[in-house]
């Protein structure tokens, strides 16, 4: 969030509970508390609270807007496949990077991209074969080779 969005939250939080004492100084903690949550996350945690609370705690505020960026990764997270370059990749940082961009992604609400020229295998086909060998995999005689 911005400074402007934690303004307009810090606004809307006053008028849903206008009997709590605010400091002058709540806007500025407000903007580095949640300056890592979109404002529509934080708005639906201020919500939450109102129709839950008869005060805001801002515990109960993040909590409740974790619980709707948690809620979104587990939905989505079945779907996401790394791109070709991360797959492709022998460094495990290359893809703990990704895949920690990816997530916050997913919680910020962004679809992520299907991949493409992904064929759906039907994994009993693909497992048929690995059971069976062919005669060049044969050896008559062990002591033979050695």
């Amino acid at each position: 969030m911005n400074l402007e969005e934690t303004a307009q939250l810090f606004r809307m939080a006053r008028a849903a509970f206008p009997a709590q004492k605010f400091d002058d100084l709540t806007p500025d903690l407000w903007a580095e508390l949640f300056a890592d949550y979109p404002f529509a996350d934080m708005r639906e945690g201020l919500l939450w609270c109102t129709r839950n609370s008869e005060w805001l705690n801002v515990k109960d505020m993040l909590g409740e807007v974790r619980r709707i960026r948690q809620k979104r990764i587990a939905e989505a997270f079945e779907g996401l496949y790394p791109p070709a370059e991360v797959r492709d990749s022998d460094d495990p940082a290359v893809y703990i990077r990704w895949l920690a961009e990816a997530t916050k992604a997913l919680a910020d609400g962004e679809v992520p991209l299907k991949p493409q020229n992904l064929v759906r295998r039907n994994v009993r086909q693909l497992m048929a074969g690995l059971g069976e060998t062919s005669d060049a995999d044969v050896v008559e005689d062990p002591e033979a080779v050695a």
